[in-house]
């Protein structure tokens, strides 16, 4: 008897667990435009502060465990099949991610420095907001696109900064 009702609990928190990760990746649809066969871990966290749906796409086979952070100028592209670990990606400008890519845990991706160079206005910047103002991160902010080729491993801990293109796998 104990152990039926231990079974009983035991799938009643897998069908909640499993009605929960359905209507989150509802939500996350409403705010991106995302290819068949996409995968959203409960790690994920998207923000689209255009919630504009086509400022990120997700295509085919796409696995996220991360964060995607796209401001109002950014657009986010990841191509078919990418598998992107529990990181994050900071989008000010744009971020193309190929095909087949495999991108670790705690790997930063920032086409932007996303606050400006003077500390008179950082200061500034961080006053505003603590006052619930967003900081602007494009007047005056050094930014450049980020290019992800083909089947490119990014492995853990990593950094791409602004203006980097990292070229697809040799030829084999």
């Amino acid at each position: 008897m104990k152990i039926s009702k231990l079974f009983i609990k035991a799938l009643y928190k897998l069908a909640h667990k499993l009605e929960g990760s359905d209507s989150k990746s509802s939500k996350k649809s409403m705010c991106l435009i995302q290819g068949q066969d996409c995968h959203f871990t409960s790690n994920v966290k998207i923000f689209n502060h255009s919630n504009n749906p086509n400022l990120i796409q997700l295509n085919d086979g796409v696995f996220i465990d991360g964060a995607l952070e796209v401001y109002e100028k950014g657009k986010l592209i990841i191509d078919s099949y990418t598998f992107f670990g529990n990181s994050r990606i900071y989008c000010a400008n744009s971020i193309l991610i190929g095909k087949g890519c495999w991108i670790a845990d705690h790997v930063f991706i920032m086409d932007s420095n996303l606050h400006p160079i003077s500390p008179s206005q950082r200061f500034q910047d961080a006053i505003n907001f603590s006052k619930g103002i967003f900081p602007d991160v494009y007047s005056n902010i050094l930014n450049s696109p980020v290019i992800i080729q083909d089947s490119v491993w990014i492995g853990a801990n990593s950094v791409v900064l602004k203006g980097i293109t990292i070229g697809d796998r040799p030829n084999l």
